[in-house]
């Protein structure tokens, strides 16, 4: 009897420990459905982008894409998550690394940038503290600075602030011609990931809060008349 208990126990620890340790989760295909299905999104693939696919959706009365894409890695390809969400503004706002007395690393150009409007010139931008080490382009800054006026807003972009391995900062968070854009890094030791919300669909939600709060504020900040850009449209 008591060799009988043992060997069942043996046999359910054993049961156990495959299915905790054996490393066999869902597919790709089976967490987009998943995903699918939660949002309650239509999915399709992406034309002319070989094994990719976008959810799209409503959240908040915003409607929002989420794009899993298949891109080359250093040896492998590996995959990618953009979340993006469309407000009525025309702006841009990204981050790139700030290298003290030599510019910015980064060698992305912005077009926005490059026509910058004059009535802007003299306008500094008030970084919040935990940004400071970040260098920002954007074509109006007075927006940018009355984003950053919210500590809602602060707390948002601090929170999705990441590091490579050098130690730079990185910013998944932009917004581009108007479009919010969220980057799913392809790893769970950077923020989001999307190796983690596979595994948590749910914890969408969370993010999707924090994008509506952002979409929302820069909709009511391009309603504002003070928006220069917004004035050189008329």
């Amino acid at each position: 009897m008591k060799i009988a208990l043992i060997v069942g126990g043996l046999i359910v620890a054993y049961v156990i420990f495959n299915i905790f340790f054996s490393g066999k989760g869902k597919t790709r295909d089976e967490s987009l459905l998943d995903l699918e299905k939660f949002l309650e999104g239509k999915l399709e693939l992406i034309k002319g982008i070989e094994n990719s696919f976008r959810l799209s959706f409503t959240f908040e009365g915003i409607a929002l894409s989420f794009e899993d894409l298949e891109v080359q890695g250093f040896n492998d390809k590996v995959n990618k998550g953009f979340l993006k969400a469309k407000t009525v503004s025309s702006l841009n706002l990204t981050f790139s690394e700030k290298i003290a007395g030599q510019g910015t690393r980064s060698k992305m150009i912005i077009a926005s940038d490059l026509e910058a409007n004059p009535g802007q010139a003299d306008i500094k931008i008030n970084m919040p503290k935990y940004l400071q080490d970040l260098e920002v382009h954007t074509n109006d800054k007075v927006m940018v600075n009355r984003l950053f006026q919210d500590p809602r807003i602060i707390n948002i972009f601090s929170e999705y602030k990441n590091f490579n391995l050098r130690g730079s900062p990185l910013m998944p968070l932009s917004v581009k011609e108007g479009v919010v854009h969220l980057e799913f890094y392809e790893t769970d030791m950077m923020k989001p990931s999307i190796v983690a919300l596979r595994k948590d669909i749910p914890s969408i939600e969370k993010i999707l809060a924090k994008m509506s709060v952002l979409v929302k504020k820069i909709d009511a900040l391009d309603r504002d008349d003070e928006s220069p850009i917004k004035k050189m449209k008329r």
